[in-house]
């Protein structure tokens, strides 16, 4: 029921985006990169601690009006398990972000939420086991212009999933804070 929630949610939220008129809206593209952490990860039944590691994410949007940002977005996080090391989780996921932005003297922080899909894949050196589950984000804030169109922002994102990856009888989870840099242009 959950996947199912999920799936209806971020399919309504890019069918929204699709389906905007683009005179009532502007476009932007922004990508970012940063530090994907969590200090520990259960993976088959145990807890295990986890070192830093690193996302990457790519973004198209549409403003919806003075306030709201709805866009899509594609990204890549890997963490590394301490205790094995080159064991890893990463995963690339595929959200539909709602945004509501403040502006507030020339800066805009901003909250929103993300629905979507999370393939997440558990790296081992003598095996992989990856799985598809539905996923979220909570995301948090701040842009600023820095010449005309252009902006650059400082983000937090909390992600999980709705549910445990799981493959041939192994899950682990998979939910990390995520850190990030970046920049946007506005077309």
């Amino acid at each position: 029921m959950k996947k199912l929630v999920a799936t209806v949610g971020a399919a309504a939220l890019m069918a929204g985006l699709s389906v905007a008129p683009a005179h009532a809206h502007n476009w932007y593209v922004e990508g970012s990169l940063g530090l994907t952490t969590q200090s520990k990860l259960d993976w088959g039944g145990s807890s295990y601690k986890m070192d830093n590691g690193w996302d990457g994410a790519v973004s198209v949007g549409t403003g919806l009006g003075p306030d709201w940002d709805l866009a899509a977005q594609f990204s890549y996080d890997r963490m590394t398990y301490s205790c094995c090391s080159p064991n890893n989780t990463h995963e690339y996921r595929l959200m539909a972000n709602l945004t509501r932005n403040f502006n507030v003297g020339g800066f805009t922080p901003y909250v929103g939420a993300g629905l979507g899909f999370a393939d997440v894949t558990y790296h081992n050196t003598s095996y992989n086991r990856s799985d598809t589950v539905g996923a979220y984000q909570i995301i948090a804030g701040l842009r600023a212009p820095i010449a005309p169109n252009w902006s650059v922002f400082g983000e937090y994102r909390y992600q999980n999933t709705f549910s445990d990856p799981k493959s041939k009888g192994l899950d682990w989870q998979d939910h990390s804070n995520n850190f990030a840099l970046g920049v946007r242009w506005v077309m």
